[in-house]
């Protein structure tokens, strides 16, 4: 597709757009999403989540020419290049506009009722976990709009096997880990997909392997830029951090295994103090890097983990604290959603427009069991759904591995996904209820 087509398609969209009943209800989701996004714009919360200071950190870091161990580039880049803080959440908001369009069609693709479509869609534009987060300078808001192109682009390229789909779904895949590195659970996909291809459509393959190669290539080169700089092949010390502080609370650090008798010295002198706030754990780690380099935190982390792995994930302490992050509501963070109004104080704060991991793992798992009838009942095999599955499972599960709390904004990024999911559990009750479930189809 060259540039001349490309321009040509957008406009004819647009001609449709404005003119057709085939977008009427569209138009209406466009009309209530600008509503409800001047509502949140003015009323809702303001003030910027803890970790919009290191993301001007990072961007600073950029300037002078080199990448911030903790922060993925992409948006402080965004951040350089939107310049004021107004401008930011501006653009955001934009982004997260040219968002709905993807995700309204992605909703048609996979076979939802219009109605259902439509109820959806003022869910997406409305509930606070997808638009509050346009509200704050942190990744979560470009990851919640590239997620709902991404699921587009992956469908799309299913379903019609055209390259260029397969390129932009990767493309996203790149942008999205560079945005936030939580979001590696995504190359779960092409893998997934590649095994697919391999068994069902050969002819396929090579479409998918060298678009799947760039991104792996891209993020290799990335992490080993950092190798060269900090000596750690990786992308983001986050993980590190996280893992340190989960080491330190449950007294699992192992002294023993750190060589350099500086580090080991501060490292013993912290080691039996005990915080009542977390935070304190991350300043602790992050200390470490700026005082002895992220390779001396990785090293310690890495080695007390391989010593003490199962007492580690499974001890009664790491089970109790998974369990109270289970009860978080998904894609909530509840210091991030303070509005400056009482009614939609209100709004966001009720538990009737949210639910928590437990609920969506019985989702997840009444979303499986309605993969598995469509493939007894067709013996064909619905591989977007079964994406979709695998992509929350995952992220989910290096959620429970990696992440000490907040699984609720944590898991923002695969919040379009997990939104696609519900509806099609909603519409399959719908039906049963209306004993037209024969009508039903998972693609």
């Amino acid at each position: 597709m060259n540039k001349r087509t490309l321009i040509k398609d957008i406009y004819d969209f647009f001609i449709k757009f404005i003119s057709t009943d085939e977008y009427k209800k569209l138009r209406i989701i466009y009309l209530i999403a600008f509503i409800s996004s001047i509502i949140i714009f003015t009323l809702g919360p303001q003030e910027d989540g803890g970790d919009t200071i290191s993301y001007y950190y990072a961007a600073k870091k950029i300037i002078t020419g080199s990448f911030d161990f903790m922060r993925t580039p992409l948006y402080p880049i965004f951040l350089i290049i939107t310049l004021n803080s107004r401008f930011t959440i501006i653009l955001q908001y934009l982004i997260f506009f040219v968002s709905i369009t993807y995700l309204y069609k992605t909703l048609e693709t996979v076979k939802i009722s219009p109605r259902l479509i439509f109820i959806t869609m003022i869910i997406y534009v409305c509930h606070p976990v997808f638009i509050y987060y346009q509200n704050q300078r942190i990744p979560e808001a470009l990851c919640i709009s590239l997620c709902s192109i991404f699921v587009y682009y992956s469908v799309k390229f299913i379903k019609n096997e055209k390259t260029l789909d397969c390129w932009m779904s990767h493309l996203i895949i790149l942008f999205m880990i560079l945005l936030k590195p939580g979001c590696i659970f995504l190359l779960s996909v092409p893998v997934i997909l590649l095994l697919y291809l391999f068994f069902v459509k050969r002819k396929l393959i090579l479409s998918h392997i060298i678009p799947s190669l760039f991104v792996f290539i891209i993020i290799g080169s990335y992490a080993f830029s950092l190798k060269k700089t900090y000596d750690v092949f990786s992308i983001s010390s986050v993980s590190d951090i996280n893992l340190y502080w989960m080491l330190r609370e449950r007294d699992q650090v192992n002294v023993n295994l750190i060589e350099d008798d500086d580090v080991k010295n501060y490292v013993s002198g912290k080691i039996n103090i005990k915080y009542e706030k977390f935070v304190n754990y991350i300043y602790e780690g992050y200390e470490i890097i700026n005082k002895y380099g992220w390779k001396e935190l990785h090293t310690i982390v890495q080695g007390s983990l391989k010593e003490n792995y199962k007492s580690f994930y499974w001890s009664k302490s790491n089970i109790e604290t998974i369990r109270k992050n289970l009860y978080g509501y998904v894609g909530k963070s509840f210091e991030l959603f303070t509005p400056r109004n009482k009614i939609l104080d209100n709004f966001s704060n009720s538990s009737l427009f949210l639910f928590n991991f437990y609920q969506l793992i019985l989702i997840l798992f009444f979303y499986f069991i309605l993969i598995v009838i469509q493939i007894y009942k067709t013996r064909n095999i619905p591989i977007i759904s079964i994406l979709f599955l695998s992509c929350i499972l995952i992220h989910i599960f290096t959620l429970i591995m990696t992440a000490p709390n907040n699984y609720g904004r944590l898991i923002v990024a695969s919040l379009p996904i997990i939104l696609i999911v519900c509806t099609q559990c909603f519409e399959r009750i719908v039906l049963f209820i209306r004993k037209d479930e024969n009508k039903f189809e998972l693609v």
